[in-house]
């Protein structure tokens, strides 16, 4: 395995760990809303708006909570997805080169007109 190879693995290495990181702590918003409902009946001594105001707020918070757990759920996915699939062409392209026709200044002229456009992977940055 090569050095770019294993900049992949490794990637591929933490950002599964960063999504096992979500899965575990989506739990903590589930606590919220019924955590929010035991300090509402405690405001309600003050007032009901107060009541109320804890009950939005935990609504509220836990509703974003997760929504946000599940966009970076989907964004880890499709991110690893991809780097997979990076590293299965990496590998395809280091066992045959010869395959791939890649005419060399073509290819370089393109990258050097869209290289300001192109965001590079995430992976290859390290």
């Amino acid at each position: 395995m090569d050095q770019e190879q294993a900049k992949y693995a490794s990637w591929i290495h933490e950002l599964e760990a960063r999504r096992d990181t979500l899965e575990r702590n989506l739990r903590y918003f589930d606590y919220l809303v019924p955590i929010a409902v035991v300090l509402a009946l405690f405001g309600l001594f003050a007032s009901k708006w107060v009541a109320v105001g804890i009950m939005a707020v935990g609504i509220v918070v836990a509703g974003i909570g997760r929504y946000l757990i599940m966009m970076y759920r989907w964004d880890y996915k499709l991110q690893i997805e991809r780097a997979h699939l990076d590293a299965q062409k990496l590998a395809e392209y280091r066992a045959a080169p010869d395959k791939f026709d890649l005419p060399q200044d073509a290819d370089d002229e393109e990258r050097a007109r869209y290289a300001k456009y192109r965001i590079p992977r995430r992976a290859v940055w390290r």
